[in-house]
């Protein structure tokens, strides 16, 4: 039986396809890349991101053997490892790129490709080496900033039976007093993350205007904030929404942390995004409690008080 089996493995090389599979899944997961790009590359090497196969169903005639994995530790051995996370970057890079032209209808000239993952590669490094972790600072009620910074809380709506959405922002300084609020109802329905997104793209512009440059933004959002504070790249509607938050964060202020609360930390700022129905386009209050939230408000700072 075992003379058997050997023959059998000599014959299919199931034996040396393991040996490939057990190398090339250490050499995935031991690399210094993004887990996005990792759980691409596991797929490819795993054949299952569905290119050969979705052709195979249409019946064009395909071969379906895949020697990726084997090309890809040649890779490693002829360029070394840091040379084939560039390429694997790149591939990821191109397999966003056709998912967006197909879905988006859009998609990004190879230049521009290949500066974005270069990017996207040096960003990594550059955390990794700064000891920094993609992390969410994750607190369930509101709490004030610290002294010299201004806290930001953001939601969004959606009034389906006006196809429109509100935003809602307030900014308090380190003992709970309210510098600034806003509430504005903006034409158009999208997907509750897209919202939440697009209410802190509106809110970091407000907070910008009244010239505060350290400052924490926090929603309620996990989705959103996660995004933020993420860096891979991700070419959905929402992540291009993100993408320019990151920019803004880099350019507008001096300071700035992208925070997680509950729903119970974040209602001021839930109350005026309901409030965007009742109005037109843009409602601002200056050092004004809005009669809207005047108990949200109320409530938070009752809170800071007795604890």
């Amino acid at each position: 039986m075992d003379r058997i089996r050997r023959s059998h493995n000599e014959v299919t090389g199931e034996s040396s396809n393991s040996a490939i599979g057990d190398f090339v899944g250490n050499l995935i997961w031991k690399q210094n890349m993004p887990v996005k790009v990792k759980h691409f590359l596991w797929k490819a090497c795993k054949n299952i991101l569905l290119t050969k196969t979705n052709l195979a169903r249409r019946k064009i005639p395909v071969e379906l053997t895949c020697d990726f994995r084997e090309w890809l530790v040649d890779i490693s051995k002829l360029g070394g490892t840091d040379n084939m996370v560039q390429v694997v970057i790149v591939m990821w890079m191109m397999w966003n790129n056709r998912n967006w032209l197909l879905h988006e209808g859009k998609r990004m000239e190879p230049q521009q490709l290949i500066e974005r993952a270069n990017t996207l590669l040096q960003d990594f490094i550059k955390i990794q080496g700064e000891g920094r972790t993609v992390g969410v600072k994750i607190s369930a009620r509101w709490r004030p900033p610290t002294t010299g910074t201004y806290k930001v809380n953001v939601d969004g709506a959606r009034f389906d039976n006006k196809k429109s959405v509100g935003l809602g922002v307030v900014v308090r300084d380190f003992e709970g007093q309210l510098i600034a609020a806003a509430s504005k109802r903006m034409d158009g329905l999208f997907p509750p993350a897209q919202v939440e997104a697009v209410a802190m793209c509106f809110a970091m512009d407000f907070v910008r205007d009244l010239s505060l440059r350290s400052v924490i933004m926090e929603g309620d959002n996990l989705e959103v904030v996660r995004g933020i504070n993420s860096y891979g790249m991700d070419l959905s509607p929402v992540g291009l929404i993100i993408e320019d938050i990151q920019c803004k964060a880099k350019t507008l202020f001096e300071s700035v942390v992208f925070s997680h609360v509950g729903r119970i930390g974040n209602t001021v700022a839930h109350g005026l995004a309901h409030f965007a129905k009742e109005i037109d386009d843009l409602y601002v209050w200056m050092e004004e409690v809005p009669t809207c939230v005047r108990d949200h408000f109320l409530a938070d700072l009752s809170y800071i008080f007795y604890q």
